[in-house]
């Protein structure tokens, strides 16, 4: 992605359905013929949602939403990761541990993780280098 852009969040007035707008070119998105709103993007990470990043090999990459519930009703939905080339989406579910692993592109980097929580939204961390921890 170029610098200074972003990838927007959008969510229903249920909070049931969430869509990723890859472009904006401010038209109007709707779910059961009402307006969705824009998700709030702003690092919130709480004990339960913890957003980790851990850089296995190369350029390998595995993010985890460390001590989060797995039920049936109270689950991570998908993990992102938006790098300077673009967007990269894992859906994990529910009864799955919330953990996606990532393969980036040579000069690929991370600038931002994203982790949707059925129950809670969308938590988000900034990716900072020297943040990821060595996995084996």
């Amino acid at each position: 992605m170029r610098e200074n852009e972003k990838v927007h969040f959008y969510k229903s007035d249920d909070g049931k359905d969430v869509v990723i707008k890859l472009s904006n070119y401010d038209s109007k998105l709707k779910s059961n013929n009402h307006v969705m709103h824009e998700i709030e993007q702003e690092d919130n990470i709480d004990d339960k949602h913890k957003i980790e990043v851990y850089h296995k090999t190369m350029n390998q990459w595995r993010i985890v939403v460390e001590n989060h519930p797995t039920i049936n009703f109270h689950y991570i939905d998908w993990i992102a990761v938006q790098t300077n080339f673009g967007l990269h989406v894992i859906q994990i579910g529910g009864l799955k541990e919330p953990v996606a692993d990532f393969s980036l592109s040579k000069d690929e980097k991370i600038d931002k993780m994203y982790a949707y929580c059925n129950r809670d939204g969308l938590f988000t961390r900034t990716y900072t280098p020297g943040c990821a921890k060595k996995l084996d």
